[in-house]
């Protein structure tokens, strides 16, 4: 006895797409005898076995779309949460931007600031350490 292999049926298998529709195949069916009816019968299964497949692959090519549709909503509502997240993140930084500069006065205000803070970190007579002590000290002040 030899061992037979049996082969994996194919899942998602297509069927044959049906032979194009030829009318009139049998000429006039007037005055059509019974041995035209089986090659009218014929003609008529493979008609509707086709028009049975167009409907079949019609709802299939709606299942797929329905399902992208879903799948690239949640993709997009996950992409535009998080552009949002991004959106309010910037917008607060520009807040505290907006606050910091505001809070300083005038813009003439703002240069002296900047002027004076320039002074205390570049005198020449202070060493390294004290320079970046001062800068240390000046941002601390700032923020």
């Amino acid at each position: 006895e030899k061992p037979v292999s049996i082969p994996q049926r194919r899942d998602g298998r297509k069927p044959r797409p049906p032979p194009d529709f030829v009318r009139n195949v049998v000429g006039s069916s007037a005055a059509a005898g019974s041995a035209e009816f089986h090659i009218f019968r014929n003609n008529r299964k493979r008609e509707m076995d086709r028009q049975r497949y167009k409907q079949k692959m019609k709802n299939l090519r709606k299942k797929n779309e329905a399902k992208n549709l879903d799948e690239t909503d949640e993709d997009d509502s996950e992409s535009s949460s998080v552009s949002e997240r991004s959106k309010q993140n910037t917008n607060e930084e520009n807040r505290e931007i907006v606050q910091t500069v505001g809070n300083s006065g005038t813009q003439d205000a703002k240069s002296e600031m900047v002027y004076t803070e320039m002074e205390k970190i570049s005198d020449p007579n202070l060493s390294v350490e004290d320079i970046l002590e001062n800068r240390v000290k000046c941002e601390k002040e700032g923020t």
